[in-house]
This record gives C-alpha cells, sequence and structure tokens, in this order.
C-alpha cells in the first residue's frame, strides 16, 4: 500500500511539472506574441519613417532640380552646383540602398518571428495532448487503487 502511495505521489509531482512546464511556455508564448507586437509597431513607424524620408528625398530632389535650371543662367556657378547636386544623389542613393536594406532584414525578422509563434504555437498544442493524456493516466491510476483497496476489502485484508 505504501508503494501505491509513493507512486500516487510521484505522478502527482510529475503532473506538477508538466503543468508548470504548460505555465512557463504558455507565458513565453504571450511575451513572444507581445514582442511580435512591438516589432510589427516598430516596423509600421520604420516604414511610415522611410515614406518621410523618401518624400524629403523626392523634395529636396525637386529643389535642386529648380536651382540647376536657375543656375544655368551663370557658368562659374553652374560646375560647383552640379558637382554638389551629384554628390547628393550617390548619397542619397546611399541611403535609399541602407533603407531597403533595413527593409529586408526587418521583413527577414517579422518571417523569423512568425516561425518562431507558429512553432511554440504546435508545441503548445503538443502540451495540451501531454496533458490530456497525463489525465488519462491519472484516472487509470485511481481506478486501480479503487481496484485494490475493494479487493483488500473483500478479501478482509486490513493494512
Amino acid at each position: 500500500m505504501n508503494e501505491i502511495g509513493d507512486l500516487a505521489r510521484y505522478f502527482n509531482l510529475t503532473l506538477d511539472k508538466i503543468r508548470d512546464l504548460i505555465v512557463n511556455v504558455h507565458n513565453k508564448t504571450a511575451s513572444l506574441s507581445a514582442t511580435g507586437r512591438d516589432l510589427s509597431t516598430n516596423m509600421m513607424e520604420t516604414a511610415s519613417a522611410i515614406n518621410q524620408i523618401a518624400a524629403t528625398i523626392q523634395s529636396i530632389k525637386t529643389r535642386v532640380l529648380t536651382q540647376s535650371v536657375s543656375v544655368e543662367k551663370t557658368d562659374s556657378s553652374m560646375d560647383n552646383i552640379t558637382g554638389n547636386v551629384s554628390a547628393l544623389s550617390a548619397s542619397v542613393n546611399e541611403q535609399r540602398a541602407g533603407v531597403r536594406r533595413s527593409v529586408d532584414v526587418i521583413q527577414e525578422l517579422i518571417a523569423g518571428t512568425d516561425e518562431i509563434t507558429k512553432t511554440l504555437s504546435d508545441n503548445m498544442g503538443g502540451m495540451q495532448e501531454l496533458s490530456a493524456a497525463s489525465e488519462v493516466g491519472r484516472t487509470g491510476v485511481r481506478e486501480v487503487v479503487a481496484d485494490i483497496q475493494e479487493i483488500a476489502r473483500e478479501s478482509g485484508w486490513r493494512s
């Protein structure tokens, strides 16, 4: 009878550990989900900033072209301004390329986050199945204990 009690105690300890693991996985999933939402918000803000930068770049480009037309009237200033415009255009292209690379990296991070979220969701399903199986095992142990007690009672055995 003492062995069955030990078995039941160890089984309950195991179930408590499994429950703690499930809670931990659930908490980590919630944390990752919040991080994903934060990352998504940050990405939207970044995209908005990129759009503003692009609009500013377009505005600068338009101003440079207008200024270039006006500067053509003076030969001595034209070479100087054309050189500056070329340097600015190259810098803008470098910045645009950098922004595009940043957007690509952010998209990769989002894809990774989506994959992690899916994996965690799949793991949560496995944990739920494990919990259900543990409950079935616990019910089986209870039935065995009840059967043993019934046999002991019917045989007149006392502990």
